[in-house]
């Protein structure tokens, strides 16, 4: 249950910048103790930190995801480093004749 609360809370701040204790309680039903205690281990994980009011560390936790595949003569690997809130990071494209993995 409690992941599951920390997940929500998460996505809240995915879409609003800054959250206080009052904005989490109104938008999640949250009691102030759970989201206290929730938002503790989440500044304690480096996911979120508090400056008058709670933030998201957008980059805290990347996803990385990447793709090979051939065309008539090469092989292309291309990937992407994405932040928590979907913003790239990283873009690139390597390319060459054979590639062995």
């Amino acid at each position: 249950m409690k992941d599951i609360m920390k997940n929500y809370l998460l996505s809240l701040m995915k879409t609003h910048e800054n959250l206080s204790l009052e904005e989490c309680m109104h938008l999640s039903g949250m009691s102030a103790l759970f989201i206290e205690e929730i938002m503790s281990e989440l500044i304690e994980e480096e996911l979120v930190y508090f400056d008058n009011g709670y933030h998201l560390n957008v980059d805290a936790r990347c996803t990385l995801t990447i793709s090979l595949f051939r065309n008539s003569n090469r092989v292309h690997m291309f990937y992407r480093i994405y932040n928590i809130v979907d913003q790239i990071k990283v873009e690139r494209d390597i390319i060459k004749k054979i590639y062995q993995y």
